[in-house]
């Protein structure tokens, strides 16, 4: 049996933990498989992957800017995408990355839903290997604290990430 992996990527809303996962798809799909290592996804991960790397692809495309808020629309809950590594066909590893909804930071304490979500991502960071804290780097860029707190929320990340942290 294949070893299980399980990644979980956290970040505010909007900051492109979607869009990341799914530009990280697309190029492990393209890699020349020459070695032997073969890189797949479950049918709905695919799906949902490649409907999201071409939705992104049309803001390149354009001759200006296009806020993505209208192609892209927001995770809901905890969305786990599902991959495998083969080596000359034989499974080797299975990897599991979870995709949270970036409200999720902000709503611990809110409505019976958002409560839902943060008990299921507590439970989830049980199992969790990897963390990515993804950030908006655009924020990063203009140099401006105030902008890059209030985008990134590094101190809600620490807070929802503490438990995991200080194992």
């Amino acid at each position: 049996m294949a070893n299980r992996t399980v990644m979980i990527m956290v970040g505010p809303d909007g900051v492109g933990k979607t869009t990341l996962l799914a530009t990280m798809y697309h190029e492990l799909s393209l890699m020349n498989n020459s070695s032997g290592f073969e890189f797949t996804a479950n049918e709905d991960t695919r799906h949902d992957l490649q409907e999201a790397y071409q939705k992104l692809s049309t803001i390149i495309t354009q001759p200006t800017f296009t806020q993505t808020g209208s192609l892209l629309k927001g995770t809901a809950g905890i969305v786990e995408r599902q991959f495998e590594i083969l080596f000359k066909g034989k499974k080797e590893l299975e990897l599991a990355f979870c995709d949270i909804a970036g409200g999720l930071i902000r709503s611990k304490e809110n409505s019976d839903k958002e409560n839902s979500d943060f008990d299921d991502f507590q439970n989830k960071l049980k199992e969790t290997l990897v963390i990515i804290n993804v950030i908006d780097g655009s924020a990063l860029v203009e140099g401006n604290d105030e902008l890059l707190n209030s985008k990134n929320d590094p101190i809600q990340v620490y807070d929802l990430l503490r438990s995991k942290l200080l194992e």
